[in-house]
């Protein structure tokens, strides 16, 4: 009872904020099966400083039993140097302009933690610590960002999941730190505890034509006696924005990810929080390749509609190799293959300067469905956005 009245009471908090002048963010999903909801705001409560606080509701469709509700953002942001400092509850990501990373997307529910953000050295740089809970332990990331020529960036990461806490854990807070060197640290127990991965993203910028790649690597056979299989998650896209001087833009992205990306030896450092996966919704054993076209009709609404071809292999999260044999015979498409094709549209939509509707609606049309040989099926999904200032 107790947990729940702080609820209504932080709820009660959060709607006050229109009162204040302050935006309320939501985000609703409908899912084949699984629906979901996301409420936040920000409200000033020291000058030039917003806390921000948010609730997530979801939950199976005929299933009470596996509904959630929480709090899901409550967070402060503090200037430090050049940057800032993030303390409270957040959901760690690497954002861009143009895409949600294969590595870290920020779809996983909040966790506990600090972040700093800023330059050091000149240099763009972002390190997190999260705690997942007491039984997974803690997460750690950075990602250094170089732009050697205007136009050009490049951007070096790493994730790590440690389930335990270790001697000279302290290294993980130092900025540049390699966190994969942890591995060689005097009386570091073992490599069964721990998930790293390392990662790769580059941003090219013209006038007329934005490129971007990302690459999400946890093994790589780093030689040619090594036995380790290539697992990797890899995105890339491009995105011709006003297409000679017209209202459309057009949007194209190509996603694989290979078997076990998301999984490990304990289930403990698996690559999720909560049930969600930290990286793509698409899943490990996957591949995508889809066009997004973008017409701006007015200065008030925006139409798009997408079109994409997708395969899933039987690959699920929690999956693991016995030994290399296993691995490479079941690195990327395995089992029986589900083939879509997806068709999606929807529009965003400034009824007025107080409201913003953005609304997204999809079917899939499955060949193999499930999993099963030549089994056809359907699905939908769709997305409502609404942005609201009293």
């Amino acid at each position: 009872m107790g947990k729940k009245a702080i609820l209504i009471f932080l709820m009660l908090v959060l709607f006050s904020f229109p009162a204040l002048g302050n935006p309320i963010y939501s985000t609703w999903e409908l899912l084949p099966a699984q629906v979901s909801g996301r409420v936040w705001s920000g409200v000033e409560i020291i000058p030039h400083r917003e806390l921000v606080m948010g609730f997530l509701f979801e939950g199976r469709l005929h299933s009470p039993e596996e509904r959630e509700m929480g709090l899901d953002l409550f967070y402060m942001d503090f200037p430090l140097g050049s940057g800032e400092i993030r303390l409270g509850k957040f959901r760690p990501a690497w954002e861009t302009e143009d895409f949600s990373s294969i590595m870290l997307s920020g779809k996983a529910p909040g966790m506990v933690g600090i972040k700093f953000s800023g330059e050091i050295a000149g240099l763009d740089y972002q390190r997190f610590a999260t705690w997942l809970d007491s039984n997974r332990g803690r997460m750690f990331g950075h990602r250094l960002e170089i732009t050697p020529v205007d136009g050009f960036s490049l951007g070096l990461k790493e994730v790590a999941l440690f389930s335990r806490p270790f001697e000279g854990e302290w290294v993980c807070y130092v900025p540049f730190y390699p966190l994969y060197l942890t591995k060689y640290l005097p009386g570091y127990e073992t490599s069964r505890y721990d998930n790293h991965n390392v990662g790769l993203d580059v941003k090219f910028n013209l006038d007329w034509v934005r490129l971007y790649g990302d690459l999400h690597v946890t093994e790589w056979p780093l030689g040619p006696e090594k036995t380790n299989p290539p697992i990797y998650g890899l995105q890339m896209g491009f995105v011709f924005p006003k297409i000679l001087e017209s209202p459309f833009t057009l949007k194209g992205e190509y996603l694989r990810t290979m078997n076990f990306l998301y999984s490990h030896r304990q289930e403990e450092t698996y690559y999720e929080h909560q049930g969600r996966l930290l990286g793509t919704h698409l899943g490990p054993d996957a591949e995508s390749l889809g066009l997004e076209v973008t017409y701006d009709w007015c200065e008030f609404l925006d139409i798009r509609a997408q079109f994409r071809l997708e395969r899933k292999g039987e690959g699920q999260p929690g999956d693991y190799f016995s030994g290399a044999p296993d691995a490479r015979e079941n690195i990327f498409m395995t089992g029986v293959v589900e083939n879509r094709l997806v068709t999606g549209g929807g529009f965003s939509w400034q009824a007025n300067p107080r409201v913003l509707v953005d609304i997204y609606l999809e079917m899939e049309f499955l060949e193999n469905a499930d999993h099963v040989e030549g089994e056809k099926g359907s699905r939908t999904a769709g997305t409502l956005g609404l942005t609201w200032t009293f």
